[in-house]
Parts: C-alpha cells; structure tokens; sequence
C-alpha cells in the first residue's frame, strides 16, 4: 500500500520465492542484500540497508563477456551507468521495463547514452516473471509501479525464454 512496500503478511506469504532466490543467490553480499530488504519490508528498519550509491558492484574482472538483464529497468538508471564502466565486456544487455511511462524515459535515456550503448541494448516493455504470459500491473510512473490484483495487462516473460530468445 505504500510506494514498493507491501504489508508483511505478503512478504512472509511469499517465503518459498524467496527462499528459491536465495538458494541461487551467487555471492554473500547479495543473500545479506536480500536479508535486509526483508527485514526492512517486515520491520521498516531502514538502517538495515546500504546507503544508496549510483556505483554498482562491478562484473568479475574474469568474465571476459556479460551480459545483462536488467528487469525492472526502470528509466536506465542502474544499466546505464554500469555499461558506461564495462561497455568493452557487454555482448548485449536487455532491459525489460513494463511501466508505459518509465519505458519511454528509458528508451531515450538509452538513445541519449550514444551509438555503442544503443546498439548493444535492447529494451522490452514486458515485465519478468516465473512463466512467460500476462499479469495486472499497476503503472505509476515511478519505482512504485508492480504487478497488483488489478490493473492494466502486460506481457511477462521469463528469465529462461528471455535467454533462449535474445542471448
């Protein structure tokens, strides 16, 4: 009910999603990441999370190709700067982004970023989820928009088909 935060019942109602992410979770700084995002969502003990930055923790220096999926993309704001820093080792990056609103400011934020992010990015306006289909979403316009009980239809697709498709 109030901007991304659910009422606990719907996080501790989601405990086997949660616990399936966890158990794939690939370094300790992310399973503690998840850990506090939880607690705050639970608790509202912000103080739990990190300070926010605009600098994200970098690819391995040993993987010499990535390539990115970005769901929930928002306008570009956590893609963009890290294929500003790691454009060299991108073969392509997807961002997906169901919100109508947040898709546009992300499309030309990613025209705005210049020709090399351009033509290594491509944007979808569909949303992530276990299966690939369609799902009510509430478009806000701002971090806030989700799936919800109601609201406007959007295409979902999943991490699994989005691989087999484009990457």
């Amino acid at each position: 009910p109030f901007y991304f935060l659910d009422s606990p019942a719907q996080v501790l109602g989601a405990q086997a999603e949660i616990a399936w992410l966890a158990d794939r979770l690939i370094d300790r700084s992310s399973l503690d990441l998840l850990c506090a995002q939880i607690e705050f969502r639970l608790y509202l003990r912000h103080e739990r999370l990190p300070s926010w930055t605009s600098h994200r923790q970098p690819a391995p220096g040993t993987w010499s190709r990535i390539a990115p999926i970005d769901a929930g993309a928002f306008d570009g704001d956590t893609l963009s700067p890290m294929l500003a820093n790691d454009a060299a080792r991108v073969s392509m990056a997807l961002a997906l982004e169901p919100d109508p609103i947040n898709f546009a400011k992300l499309e030309l934020n990613i025209a705005a970023a210049g020709p090399v992010v351009m033509q290594k990015t491509r944007a979808l306006r569909a949303a992530v989820d276990a299966t690939s289909g369609c799902r009510a979403f509430a478009g806000l316009g701002n971090q806030g928009s989700g799936f919800s009980q109601v609201g406007d239809r959007v295409a979902t697709v999943s991490i699994d088909d989005l691989v087999e498709t484009h990457i």
